[in-house]
């Protein structure tokens, strides 16, 4: 077997990222179950008004790492490409803000393999402290495995949602894009029910799979965030997120449900495409 090589591996054979949603251009692999990027972070779609980074994307930064590493060893020993699917986060804590121009090392880590699934754990530091760092899952489905299969368009429910004063909420640029695509909203209390159809020029779809448009983990979570945000007519910041899991993928042209509990700092988001669930997602909010 191959031994690892520490020095800095160019990204763009290795992941499927397109340039809107890449973060990592470069990595290296520590080991054949470690690797860590450094970046300095960007615009991006992700970059709010007053130049943070939106927090939902740090799941991004762990999966963009370790699709570069599950890609690099597959080479490197020359075994069939894998394709990773991240299936579900736990426990990502939240410790400090990230700003435009400042950088971070991105470190990941395989912890366990449960038959097809990897878990992983990642972390962040900036200026040599950790600022974020959760476990993940990540799928990876036997070779000829078809995974993606393209649903039927469904036709685009009529747009009942307009609220002009939502527009002062949207402090970046996908958060523009996602309004765009809200098709009516109902709140009672506590609870909350938001349509959404994404069409296939949508900005979320820009950064996966050439062929196959999907919709990023980092944006079906802007999008839980965005509405909890609209809902609550304030901006939020996440204090952590407990759990969640991705269990079927999003496409252009669905009708997409939220469905939203909001208990005080706690908001429980499931998703939905027509009767099957998508996501499931738990997270403690300020």
């Amino acid at each position: 077997m191959n031994k690892p090589v520490n020095i800095k591996i160019n990204t763009d054979k290795l992941i499927p990222h397109k340039e809107k949603i890449k973060f990592i251009y470069d990595f290296i692999p520590r080991s054949e179950n470690t690797s860590e990027s450094t970046i300095t972070v960007k615009n991006s779609m992700f970059m709010n008004t007053d130049n943070t980074l939106g927090q939902t994307v740090i799941p991004e930064l762990f999966s963009q790492v370790y699709a570069a590493h599950l890609e690099y060893f597959d080479k490197l020993n020359r075994g069939p490409e894998s394709l990773g699917f991240l299936v579900g986060i736990k426990d990502l804590i939240f410790k400090d803000s990230i700003y435009k121009g400042d950088t971070l090392i991105i470190k990941v880590k395989e912890e366990n393999e449960i038959q097809a699934f990897q878990i992983v754990s990642g972390t962040v530091y900036k200026n040599k402290e950790e600022i974020a760092n959760c476990n993940f899952k990540i799928w990876i489905p036997e070779k000829d495995a078809d995974v993606i299969k393209e649903p039927k368009r469904e036709v685009k429910p009529v747009k009942l949602f307009n609220s002009p004063a939502v527009k002062s909420l949207c402090n970046n640029p996908l958060k523009q894009e996602i309004l765009k695509s809200i098709c009516n909203l109902k709140q009672d209390r506590e609870t909350a029910e938001a349509v959404l159809y994404f069409e296939k020029d949508f900005t979320g779809f820009s950064g996966h799979f050439t062929d196959f448009p999907v919709l990023p983990g980092a944006v079906i979570l802007e999008t839980g965030k965005f509405l909890t945000e609209i809902i609550l007519m304030r901006q939020i910041k996440i204090l952590r997120i407990d759990n969640v899991k991705f269990s079927n993928i999003i496409m252009p042209e669905q009708v997409i449900i939220f469905k939203m509990l909001l208990a005080q700092k706690r908001i429980s988001i499931k998703v939905f495409s027509k009767n099957t669930a998508c996501s499931n997602i738990l997270m403690e909010v300020l």
